[in-house]
């Protein structure tokens, strides 16, 4: 597991809420910040694939833990 500075469990939310979700709480975040996002939505994982990489936004490091995806953004 890596440092994060704030952590999103959007598990159980069904298509795009993950996405709005993880967007808005990216404006939040300061340069450099760390998004720690859980979901257990397998769409989620091309949409918030599809935002990093359209929104300027860097996945650092993906995995997959039983039902779970987990995602760790940095904020450019």
């Amino acid at each position: 597991m890596l440092n994060y500075n704030k952590k999103l469990d959007v598990r159980t939310l069904s298509c795009l809420l993950p996405l709005l979700k993880v967007k808005r709480s990216m404006q939040y975040l300061q340069q450099g910040d760390v998004l720690y996002v859980i979901t257990d939505n397998n769409q989620s994982v091309q949409e918030l694939n599809y935002f990093a990489t359209f929104a300027g936004q860097n996945l650092i490091h993906f995995y997959k833990e039983g039902k779970d995806n987990h995602f760790y953004f940095i904020k450019n």
